[in-house]
């Protein structure tokens, strides 16, 4: 028995040590196969390619790249498959492994053939790969076509013959595996996994309860911790609730001690300027026989003096102490008799009245103190990083390249990489102010003539900006010492200060919505000009439907007339700045000038006596014809959107006249508006307004409308800005300097002080007739009977003339139909005007008296002469009608 069991096992041995070495010698054939395949060229091929590739691209040379190409036609794709069964079944030799070899190889064999005919299926979707390697066009081979397309497609069709093949496949590759052998590996597997699963429960449970016990330490000590710090900190808080008491209590009293003392230091200048004036006033007075005397020769009286002009009248007053920071300017002097229409009466020298005290300039001293206090910007850098990693992540890589600090805001400069749009920078606000936390966030992409897009993000905290700061400024002194009407608006961005010459500019409009800051902004460009223009450079017409906001300034030497706040006057108004303009272009003319700036540097030539007798007086100085000088009028709109609701027409017309004729004869304007609709600020209104200024609007369509761009609704409000240059038409973002009633107070008492207003007696006189306008209107209401016809006939004997005559005659010459509703409605203007003028052609004997509802009758042939229309142009209203037309005359 033991021989028996021992020859069978000597037996076996031996034959096992050849399939050994050929299990060896097939592991490095295998690698020959896959090279074949990697480098396979079919240019290589003798048949394929004539003559072939010389040397063959194949690794294997010829024979590599032969056996490949005839693997292709074979097998298909299948071929690559041959590296692998020859690898396995080298190692499965190599190993010693023998057993069930030829069996495993013919299921082998089967799933290669299933796996050829599976691929012959792709045909269409392998056509490219077969194409390139020039063995198209059966991805399955030879072995693939016989099986799939020649046997299994016609019996089965090809969806049956893929059912076919996978189950073949699937089943030849579970024998040459082994059942038994696939059975042992998964339960090796599942148990494994089991097995996995288990400890990492129990490693999972003595970790929790290693939590658990380290969770309770910790909230023990923190509970420990917390108490100790809550202790620590009620103490602590109450020794700093005790010290920010006493500290407030200090800081309040020495306020309040500082306030007083300025108070009263103020105070006490100002009383003791007020005694000097009056002490100059008598002293002057006294002396106004001796100077009259002395310049008998003189027909105009004595006005304003501006100190340092080196006249003649200055020098009396040379001694006279100059208030500190007051900046005054040498002019001429300024005298009531050179204002445009004062109809000051020419009096006599003997009755001359005493000169008036020489004008000056308020002083900065007037305004509050500057607050203490700077601008709190946080960590910038911090910032930096968070705007260039939030724009990483939407694919915009940026640089910063440099920061700018501003008294509100802080600008972010940001180089984009080649080939990223600006525009998808401009659309990131509503995520930057989301990652930076911001209240608002402007994108100014790209900044102009810098390259780099600008993003503006507010200050953690804000430093104010206030008038006094710019007026102690040295940038302001040359401002005003060079611009003609220097505009204090504030700083920009970067803390610089923002002023402007408005007779560049050279209209103004100011939009935004309430509590933004336009009222503080007007405010503060008056009491820039207030302190650094005089009456004789600068006079002011003021408009306030509001009523509130500029009666601060009323009885100012500065003012054409009072403070108008009857929205029904503002046409009159506007109708007076469109006659001075005329003359004013007349005075130009005659001059021989082209603007005021030329005009009031003009030399003026003095024609002296031919014939001088001996007892003739020196008459060599003869006052010149033209006005030596012509102050600037500004004229303030504070809120059009009133005018425009019940004037809008007459408003417009008047506005829009003056924005495109008045800038050479210094006549400026400046509105403002908190409703910045198209109905209130036009397309014509819009066209002559080329400068800009928006504060905080609430939509983007209400900053299409101010500045024709996006940008004021993201801003913060509380005076922040964008300013509309015309000279560059760039957006400028800048923060409104701030003035307090009490400061804007403080500068009217002390210009109130030195002189009372001279109103223009034309313009008042225009506005007492718009007040008899109204309360015919409040009379007569709007019925045509001849009583109202009557009142309008005496309103027309006053007026001197009206710029309506002649429109209105030619629409009675056309239509052929006189009366007062016709006018109303081819003219778009109210009753009484209506009535004046028709008042006005009866007078002239063009049209008869009223007939109740009908149509006047039209007493003149239109292809004659027209009575009462001489040369003149219809400047006398007054003059009697013709004999026979009537002998009804207007009322004096």
């Amino acid at each position: 028995m033991a021989e028996v069991k021992t020859r069978p096992s000597k037996g076996r041995a031996e034959p096992e040590t050849p399939f050994r070495w050929l299990g060896y010698i097939l592991v490095v054939l295998s690698i020959f196969p896959f090279l074949s395949l990697v480098s396979y060229d079919s240019g290589d091929v003798p048949w394929i390619k004539s003559p072939p590739n010389d040397p063959p691209n194949n690794l294997i040379g010829v024979a590599g790249a032969v056996g490949t190409a005839i693997g292709y036609r074979l097998l298909g794709l299948g071929v690559w498959m041959l590296p692998f069964w020859v690898l396995a079944f080298s190692l499965r030799l190599a190993a010693g492994s023998n057993t069930r070899f030829w069996r495993r190889f013919g299921w082998c064999a089967l799933f290669q053939a299933g796996l050829c005919a599976w691929l012959q299926l792709g045909t269409n979707l392998f056509a490219g790969v077969m194409h390139r390697l020039n063995a198209a066009p059966d991805p399955g081979g030879l072995v693939g076509w016989l099986v799939m397309t020649q046997g299994l497609e016609r019996l089965v069709s090809p969806v049956g013959g893929t059912l076919i093949v996978m189950t073949v496949m699937i089943v030849s590759l579970t024998m040459a595996i082994g059942p038994r052998r696939l059975g042992d590996g998964y339960r090796d597997l599942l148990g494994r996994w089991r097995q996995w699963r288990l400890d990492r429960a129990d490693m999972t449970a003595r970790l929790a309860m290693e939590e658990k016990r380290l969770a309770r330490q910790l909230e023990q000590e923190r509970r420990t911790a917390d108490k100790e710090a809550r202790r620590r900190a009620h103490e602590e808080a109450r020794a700093a609730r005790t010290a920010e008491k006493e500290a407030r209590r200090a800081e309040r009293e020495a306020r309040e001690q500082e306030r007083a003392r300025e108070e009263e230091e103020r105070q006490r200048a100002y009383e003791e300027r007020k005694e000097q004036l009056r002490r100059e006033r008598e002293r002057e007075a006294a002396a106004a026989p001796a100077a009259a005397a002395g310049h008998a020769g003189d027909g105009a009286p004595a006005g304003f003096r501006v100190q340092g002009s080196g006249g003649p009248q200055d020098a009396g007053s040379s001694g006279t102490p100059e208030l500190p920071h007051s900046r005054t300017s040498e002019l001429p002097n300024f005298r009531t008799s050179e204002l445009p229409h004062s109809r000051t009466p020419e009096l006599p020298a003997a009755a001359e009245p005493p000169p008036e005290p020489p004008y000056e300039l308020p002083a900065v001293d007037l305004l509050a103190p500057l607050p203490k206090g700077e601008a709190v910007h946080g960590d910038v850098d911090q910032k930096a990083g968070v705007l260039v990693k939030t724009l990483a992540e939407f694919n915009i890589p940026v640089e910063v390249t440099h920061i700018e600090k501003g008294p509100v805001v802080t600008s972010f400069e940001l180089l984009p990489a080649p080939g990223i749009r600006v525009e998808r920078i401009a659309t990131m606000a509503r995520n930057l102010e989301m990652a930076l936390k911001a209240t608002s966030i402007r994108v100014e992409a790209p900044i102009p003539g810098k390259g780099v897009v600008g993003v503006e993000m507010p200050n953690e905290q804000a430093c104010p900006v206030t008038v006094r700061e710019i007026l102690e400024g040295d940038y302001w002194a040359k401002c005003a010492r060079e611009m003609e009407i220097p505009l204090l608006l504030g700083k920009n961005v970067s803390g610089r200060d923002l002023v402007i010459d408005l007779a560049s500019v050279p209209h103004l409009l100011v939009a935004g919505a309430t509590g933004s800051g336009k009222s503080v902004c007007i405010n503060a460009i008056l009491t820039g000009l207030l302190m650094s223009r005089t009456p004789e450079q600068l006079r002011l017409m003021l408009v306030d439907p509001k009523i509130v906001e500029f009666a601060l300034y009323n009885e100012l030497p500065h003012l054409v007339v009072p403070v108008i706040t009857d929205p029904k006057k503002v046409a009159l108004g506007l109708r007076w700045a469109i006659h001075e303009m005329e003359k004013r272009y007349k005075l130009l003319s005659a001059a021989g000038v082209r603007n005021i700036a030329a005009y009031n540097r003009r030399e003026s030539v003095v024609q002296p006596e031919l014939f001088d007798g001996p007892g003739t007086p020196p008459a060599a100085a003869k006052t010149p014809a033209l006005p030596a000088r012509l102050p600037y009028i500004l004229i303030v709109i504070d809120e059009l959107a009133d005018l425009m609701l019940q004037a809008g027409p007459e408003i417009e017309n008047g506005i829009a006249r003056l924005a495109q004729l008045s800038r050479a004869v210094g006549i400026h304007l400046i509105i403002a508006t908190q409703r910045p609709s198209v109905n209130v600020i036009t397309g014509t209104i819009k066209a002559n307004f080329p400068g800009r200024i928006a504060f905080q609007v609430a939509q983007r369509v209400d900053s299409r409308t101010i500045l024709d761009s996006m940008g004021a609704e993201a801003l913060i409000g509380r005076g922040d800005m964008l300013f509309l240059n015309p000279r560059t038409s760039k957006l400028v973002r800048g923060q409104g300097a701030f003035i307090g009633d009490e400061d804007a107070r403080h500068v009217v008492d002390f210009i109130r002080s030195q002189s009372k207003p001279v109103y223009i007696q034309e313009v008042q006189e225009r506005l007492a007739a718009g007040d008899d306008e109204e309360a015919e209107e409040g009379a007569g209401g709007t019925a045509a009977g001849s009583g109202a016809a009557e009142g309008a006939a005496g309103a027309a004997a006053d007026d001197p003339g009206d710029e309506l005559y002649e429109p209105a005659l030619d629409i009675v010459r056309r239509t052929r139909r006189a009366s007062t509703s016709s006018l109303q409605r081819a003219l778009r203007i109210g009753y009484t005007r209506a009535a004046r003028l028709m008042d006005i052609m009866e007078a002239r004997g063009i049209v008869g008296p009223p007939r109740g509802s009908d149509p006047r009758e039209i007493l003149i042939d239109f292809d004659g002469e027209i009575p009462g229309n001489d040369a003149s142009g219809g400047e006398s209203p007054d003059a009697p009608a013709p004999a026979g037309e009537g002998d009804e005359a207007p009322a004096p």
